[in-house]
């Protein structure tokens, strides 16, 4: 063992010089840790990384990283320090990918996912994915790799949320790409938990999107269409706007595998609009070849193609390029074009050579078969035309796809049939009518399922389009019947409001002798004209400021200053009186005419909420008892005001306040009292 006391740096030379690689990381992963989560030492540790890894060859550096990079470093590094490390990965990446050696690019591209992973660099993560998915694909390496990822990552799987989910949807894309469907579907589920767990919805609806694309490539299309719509509804919900065409362009898809074409035209259409309102150009090439599926018109057809196989050629997309030029070819054959079929065909080849089991390989197959079947072809052979729908029908076989396999034997079968081959045609017939039904009747329930999901999201928008009106409803009723600040707490779910306020002005008016003037009247009349008394008053009471409590009877209650505090709650009260005291005069019972009396006090009140079913606001407190005995002991057209609202009313030149003198009020004794005017000097 070292025993040195040289400096950190020093300590890790020196065993890289002995060639103790594990003894300099172990002393890295302790001790000098502090250093690296120190931000003040930031641009030391950057420097000493650097002067590191120029001491070290590629195998120590990959062997010194996987030992570093654990997911609690990678959280404490500082960015710049992880740019620092991918740096010198990403170089050995670029110098390497193209060879040979495997140990390299599974340790690089390790390494480049863990530091992505962080979110801390400005590596892609989905880059280096879609990489690892051709590279090992390509060397038929997937499963080395997968076993490599599970050795390195899986440790961390309890530990680390955000790593899960890494790993698992790394391994769903992988065994997507060896066709493993069905595998790959349960890591998604797998990734999916996890995102949901650490709230990340962007990323739940990726995991509801891909096993929807993993469905329909299994010819599942009413559980493809149930998990795109789910996709759609995380990425609405949460307003993840920028991803909302993939999933309008997805249940296109899912349209088109069900049969029913506008419905596909009518979502394609709204994904590409949406997509290039983003400024989505790969997106909007995806929708373009979709939509091209589903459109008559060939001429239109070929347009929406060329323009996708231009955008997919501009971003290196082999596979939706292949994709493409196979259905060009179709377009082509159709035209009597045969040259530039042929041509686009030989492009798809070319660009699906390392794609050996894939769908999209038998479906060029099949249309190969189709060019070299047809008479009027330059390329008539139906020798090589056999071969090729052999090989499609294998392919589609291997791959369980069952729709592509039963549309393969149907061309196979016409073509023995037109060669007079009938015993053979009789046994490939069979095969295809057998595999046909199976076909069938899956569609058909598939079809039914999907219709029954889309039946009940339509109930379900429906019963939540109705709850939304029925809670808007209650809503507004709320607002009309309470003050707007009690309202909005009710909404939010608060149970209990009560509260104390320290200076209120309580305002009470009554009818005078509205008992025996009613008493002379028919409902109708005495409804009609109290309604038109009270509406008047409530649009006062709007411009002053003042709260509407409540009615009983002829009585009119009325606050200033609660729930909402207003300090000028005192002339605004008193303006208001004034005001209704003025529009009194012109009130009618029947052909009666109406008087009112007003009382107001000011003080101390306490109001809230009484009530579960039916809600009720209302301030309680001696100074609502004085108001309203003010009121009952005022004069017919008459305002009657305590002493301490004359106070407060002192510094309004507006208000004349006319001692009434002292009178003695229930409950309270004597107490001096003042008529509320305006002023005459200023009116």
């Amino acid at each position: 063992m070292l025993s040195m006391k040289n400096s950190d740096y020093e300590y890790i030379q020196y065993a890289l010089k002995i060639g103790d690689i594990q003894i300099a990381c172990s002393h890295l992963n302790s001790s000098y840790i502090q250093a690296i989560i120190d931000a003040s030492k930031e641009a030391k540790l950057n420097e000493q990384l650097v002067k590191l890894f120029e001491l070290l060859d590629i195998d120590q550096t990959l062997v010194f990283t996987s030992e570093l990079l654990t997911p609690d470093i990678v959280s404490s590094l500082p960015k710049s320090s992880l740019d620092a490390i991918a740096n010198v990965i990403n170089k050995i990446f670029e110098k390497e990918k193209d060879s040979e050696n495997t140990e390299y690019i599974e340790k690089t591209i390790y390494i480049l996912l863990i530091l992505s992973i962080g979110n801390k660099t400005d590596i892609q993560f989905y880059d280096y994915l879609t990489f690892a998915d051709t590279y090992f694909a390509s060397i038929n390496a997937v499963d080395t790799f997968l076993d490599y990822l599970d050795t390195q990552l899986s440790q961390y799987e309890i530990s680390n949320l955000r790593y899960s989910y890494s790993f698992h949807y790394l391994k769903a894309r992988l065994n997507f790409a060896l066709t493993r469907y069905q595998v790959s579907i349960f890591e998604y589920e797998k990734a999916g938990k996890y995102a949901l767990q650490i709230d990340d919805y962007s990323r739940l609806a990726t995991c509801n999107e891909s096993i929807g694309v993993t469905y329909g490539v299994l010819g599942n299309y009413s559980l493809q269409l149930h998990y795109h719509v789910l996709a759609k509804g995380i990425r609405e919900e949460h307003k993840l706007f920028d991803l909302i065409g993939n999933s309008y362009v997805n249940i296109g898809l899912c349209y088109m595998n069900l049969g029913d074409k506008e419905k596909a035209k009518e979502y394609f259409k709204q994904g590409i609009d949406q997509q290039e309102r983003n400024n989505l150009n790969y997106d909007v090439a995806i929708g373009k070849l979709f939509l091209s599926k589903v459109v008559d018109n060939t001429d239109e057809k070929l347009q929406l193609l060329n323009e996708a196989h231009e955008i997919f050629t501009e971003h290196g997309d082999s596979y939706r390029c292949a994709e493409a030029n196979i259905d060009l070819a179709i377009s082509y054959i159709q035209i009597d074009l045969y040259l530039q079929s042929m041509e686009c065909l030989n492009k798809s080849l070319e660009y699906l050579k390392d794609k050996s089991k894939d769908p999209i390989r038998g479906l060029l197959y099949k249309v190969y078969a189709r060019l070299h079947f047809s008479q009027s072809s330059p390329f008539h052979n139906e020798s090589l035309a056999e071969e090729y729908i052999l090989k499609a029908i294998d392919t589609f076989k291997e791959l369980e796809i069952k729709d592509y396999a039963f549309q393969a034997l149907e061309d196979y079968a016409e073509m023995l049939e037109k060669q007079e081959r009938w015993k053979e045609h009789s046994k490939i017939y069979k095969e295809f009518h057998s595999l046909q039904q199976e076909v069938i009747n899956a569609d058909v329930q598939s079809k039914i399922q999907a219709f029954e999901f889309m039946q009940q999201k339509e109930r379900e928008d429906h019963d939540r389009k109705l709850q939304q009106v029925k809670y808007q409803e209650q809503e507004k009723l709320l607002h009309a019947i309470l003050p707007s600040q009690i309202a909005a707490k009710i909404v939010a779910g608060q149970s209990l409001i009560a509260e104390a306020a320290e200076s209120v002005s309580v305002f009470f008016m009554d009818i005078v002798e509205f008992t025996e003037i009613s008493s002379q009247l028919t409902p109708t009349l005495i409804l009609n004209g109290l309604n038109k008394v009270f509406s008047e008053i409530d649009q006062l009471a709007a411009q002053h400021s003042i709260e509407k409590i409540k009615t009983i009877g002829d009585a009119y209650m009325a606050v200033a200053s609660i729930p909402n505090h207003d300090p000028e709650h005192a002339y605004n009260m008193s303006s208001f009186a004034l005001d209704v005291m003025d529009l009194s005069k012109n009130w009618k019972l029947g052909d009666k005419p109406l008087s009112v009396r007003i009382g107001i006090h000011v003080g101390p009140v306490v109001g809230g909420v009484i009530g579960k079913q039916r809600f009720t606001y209302d301030v309680w407190g001696d100074t609502v008892n004085i108001a309203s005995r003010l009121e009952s002991s005022c004069e017919p057209d008459h305002i009657h005001i305590s002493k301490e609202l004359q106070q407060l009313l002192s510094a309004h030149p507006e208000f004349t306040c006319m001692n009434r003198g002292e009178i003695t009020l229930k409950g309270r004794g004597a107490m001096q009292t003042f008529w509320l005017y305006r002023n005459p000097s200023l009116y």
